[in-house]
């Protein structure tokens, strides 16, 4: 008689020292983005802020600009 079902796969788990070091590189991976976004942020504004008062008024930017 044979059987019809399949053997159910066993979980794996890392070890803790390679959990701990993938948790780190994803931790650090975010922070490198965050930084990333930020100072294509302030790039962003600081040409919005050389532009001339006549362009900023065209494409709507707000007064504080």
């Amino acid at each position: 008689m044979s059987n019809a079902y399949l053997p159910q796969p066993i979980p794996l788990s890392r070890p803790s020292v390679a959990a701990w070091a993938g948790d780190l590189i994803d931790a650090l991976r975010e922070r490198w983005h965050l930084l990333i976004a930020q100072r294509r942020a302030e790039r962003e504004l600081e040409t919005a802020i050389e532009l001339n008062d006549r362009t900023l008024e065209d494409i709507g930017a707000p007064e504080w600009l």
